[in-house]
């Protein structure tokens, strides 16, 4: 199984999202890039399967388990908060939420 390694140097929620979401645009981008070859006649039917099956498919389950793992770790924290936190205090559900324009 491929996993996503995200630089240790890399530490706070914020800075490891940013990361991984970074490595999603570029995989979308170098998708969009073969997509733009295949349609080209640059690549083959299989060429473009087996980019699509081996590469970019292992690549985009990595990247969004590192995302979700990420994301995973700011919930678990913020489950974690008492209702008398600072952070929690700060909000209430019926001022944060308005209706859209569109």
């Amino acid at each position: 199984m491929l996993i996503l390694q995200i630089p240790s140097e890399l530490t706070t929620f914020d800075e490891r999202l940013s990361y991984a979401e970074c490595v999603r645009e570029k995989l979308r981008r170098e998708h969009n890039a073969m997509g733009a070859k295949f349609r080209d006649g640059k690549l083959s039917q299989a060429e473009w399967d087996q980019y699509r099956n081996e590469v970019f498919a292992p690549r985009n389950y990595a990247t969004t388990d590192a995302i979700l793992s990420v994301r995973n770790e700011v919930k678990s924290d913020a489950r974690e908060l008492p209702d008398d936190s600072p952070a929690m205090t700060r909000i209430s559900i019926s001022d944060v939420f308005c209706e859209s324009e569109a």
